[in-house]
């Protein structure tokens, strides 16, 4: 999956009302996305660098939690309120 992140601005002010680990998520995955490369092959075997497209992104709940320094169980639960609001598609 590729996600298209250029020009855009988070909806952190809709993410606020369900909460601060939703925001703290959010924010940390819409930033790995920005800065994941994504690169397609060209004519000449030469990679060449796609600048039309953000990236993906995906972490375990453990990888987030211990980045945050939350509780897993409070990361499951605010992925669980972004996807259920769909802020996320899973």
């Amino acid at each position: 999956m590729t996600v298209i992140l250029k020009d855009t601005v988070p909806p952190i002010i809709e993410i606020v009302k369900l909460g601060y680990a939703a925001v703290s998520i959010y924010s940390l995955m819409h930033q790995s996305a920005y800065q994941d490369l994504r690169y397609d092959r060209r004519i000449y075997r030469k990679w060449k660098e796609r600048r039309d497209c953000g990236g993906t992104t995906s972490c375990s709940h453990k990888a987030i939690a211990e980045t945050l320094h939350m509780g897993k169980a409070n990361v499951i639960y605010a992925i669980d309120l972004l996807l259920v609001n769909e802020f996320y598609s899973g």
